[in-house]
């Protein structure tokens, strides 16, 4: 090849490498501008073109990664993470959600598997907080991981408060909750509820931690304060879809102020959960299951085979149907 013949190739290489980098740029910017607004299955597509564009890039697999999370697709996000990880190992965020994928694939997985990823899972979240000491999700998820495994694998009691003092100095509501989630590992429900009521007292602001409480009132089945709690964020927050959804919840399981349970579930469905909330599929399935259980069947029948259309995999919707046909 005439070393003329080698500039041209070059000018070109490089001409389609900057095209494609173009073109990345753009659809990483389609991708953000969707999820700010959102839209979940737009911003899936422009990161999913993004990643073909340009597969050695690790931004769009990130992004990619954690929609793939939502979807409940956890493997490829392990698998997206992990080779966004090993071309940016000094990355805080990469390292915490390739972690946190981890944990959310290691159901899938038989026994042995399960302990190789569990250290897996830790050594990421522990390198999130080597690289960004001040990395909340990555040492919450590190407490857990001390709360749930065994000492063979790392897990420990004691390690578990070590962090949950750590992030009482870095963030006050982070320790509140590190020290709920131990007591509630302990089932010492009492106490978790003496640390949220304190916290609820010392930050006002913090409207969330009522429905942190409810939580804690729902495991010990005591249906009325927990529906207190969902009711008293909905007087300062009318449209808290988590509040409206528990509320439902807590009507479907108890029994009780079951017609309050119907308009929350329906007032929760006409605001559109999207991202992290519980899906359309479940509030449908909830909202057929308490129709049901008020009598209320080809209304229940409606709405399951929504849940079914929505989500073919849940078996609650599946089963309530088959009872009421």
């Amino acid at each position: 090849m005439s070393n003329t013949a080698k500039l041209i190739f070059l000018l070109v290489f490089t001409t389609l490498v900057c095209q494609a980098q173009s073109d990345t740029d753009y659809l990483l910017q389609q991708g953000r501008a969707a999820l700010e607004k959102n839209d979940f299955e737009q911003a899936f597509q422009a990161f999913e073109k993004a990643h073909l564009a340009s597969p050695s890039d690790p931004e769009p697999a990130y992004w990619l990664a954690r929609l793939e999370l939502s979807r409940g697709n956890a493997q490829r996000a392990v698998n997206l993470l992990e080779t966004v990880t090993s071309k940016s190992a000094d990355h805080a965020e990469y390292q915490y959600w390739y972690g946190t994928a981890l944990a959310a694939n290691i159901n899938n997985l038989g026994k042995l598997k399960q302990l190789s990823q569990a250290r897996r899972m830790r050594k990421a979240w522990e390198r999130a907080i080597a690289i960004d000491p001040g990395h909340l999700p990555a040492r919450i998820g590190l407490l857990q991981y001390y709360l749930q495994a065994p000492g063979i694998a790392g897990g420990s009691r004691k390690k578990a408060l070590a962090m949950a003092e750590e992030l009482t100095k870095l963030d006050k509501i982070a320790g509140f909750r590190a020290m709920v989630a131990i007591h509630l590992n302990d089932k010492e429900y009492e106490k978790a509820i003496k640390v949220l009521v304190q916290a609820i007292s010392s930050m006002p602001g913090k409207h969330e931690l009522y429905l942190e409480l409810g939580w804690v009132y729902l495991q010990q089945e005591n249906w009325q304060m927990a529906r207190q709690q969902f009711q008293e964020l909905l007087k300062i927050e009318p449209e808290n879809m988590n509040a409206l959804y528990q509320l439902g919840r807590t009507a479907l399981f108890s029994g009780m102020n079951m017609e309050e349970g119907r308009a929350c579930l329906e007032k929760y469905l006409s605001l559109s959960p999207s991202g992290d909330m519980p899906s359309s599929a479940w509030a449908h399935t909830r909202l057929g299951q308490l129709l049901a259980k008020m009598g209320r069947e080809s209304e229940a029948r409606r709405h399951l085979e929504k849940a079914l259309s929505l989500d073919p995999k849940i078996k609650e919707a599946e089963k309530a149907l088959a009872e009421i046909n």
